[in-house]
């Protein structure tokens, strides 16, 4: 009991950073017959890219984001390239998300490769999260420095 009162006095005392992990959630899901994936990333993290981006019009947020993911990121599904096309944007105080379509996916899936090195090289210990809601599934994978492609097989 002590101790559960100490550590919360410490939390008050001393509070933790507003975020204590850099990371990005990637969900990639069925909709209308298209696979939709949506990108979450904190807006204090591309801010530490691009010194300037949270001056940038939406337009002009979407173009270089869609520039970095097309190079830093790499879709394969049933062993054939994807890109990603058909960016949206939307944003809170704190995030922004991106949603964006493949072109003409496979009816079924059989396998995903995924090469992902986003904000990777930028932010030390910077972390991907990968949710894939396929067949009736979540499957969920973490990407880092030390893990930059998967393959899951279906």
């Amino acid at each position: 009991m002590l101790y559960t009162i100490t550590y919360l006095l410490t939390l008050f005392v001393f509070p933790l950073e507003s975020h204590e992990v850099q990371l990005a959630r990637f969900e990639l899901t069925p909709m209308k017959g298209h696979l939709r994936l949506e990108i979450f990333v904190e807006k204090e993290d591309l801010n530490a890219c691009w010194a300037n981006f949270g001056e940038l019009h939406t337009d002009e947020k979407k173009a270089v984001l869609s520039d970095y993911i097309a190079t830093h990121t790499r879709w394969f599904l049933n062993d054939k390239p994807y890109d990603i096309c058909s960016y949206n944007l939307s944003s809170d105080v704190n995030h922004l998300t991106l949603y964006g379509y493949f072109n003409t996916p496979p009816d079924k899936i059989q396998n995903i490769q995924l090469n992902n090195r986003f904000l990777i090289q930028e932010i030390p210990n910077h972390i991907n999260i990968i949710h894939l809601k396929l067949h009736q599934r979540l499957r969920s994978f973490r990407m880092d420095k030390k893990r930059q492609k998967i393959t899951i097989e279906y």
